[in-house]
């Protein structure tokens, strides 16, 4: 191995964990921000995009419906 190849070998492994910690440190500051903090306070179990219908009941009517087929 020659020198420009070793030089080549290290400059990527630099440049490698340069971005992973700059994508780090970017994702780790934007998880903090205003924006997905009320992302999560919405709907922190995912129960509201049915709203107030009766899911469950609906369901079951379904249910119902079906087997009688």
């Amino acid at each position: 191995m020659d020198m420009i190849q070793v030089l080549t070998v290290i400059g990527v492994a630099i440049a490698n964990i340069g971005t992973t910690i700059t994508l780090f440190l970017w994702v780790t500051n934007h998880s903090t921000t205003p924006i997905m903090k009320t992302e999560r306070n919405e709907c922190p179990t995912g129960r509201h995009s049915i709203g107030n219908e009766d899911f469950h009941g609906r369901l079951c009517a379904i249910e119902e419906r079906n087997k009688s087929k």
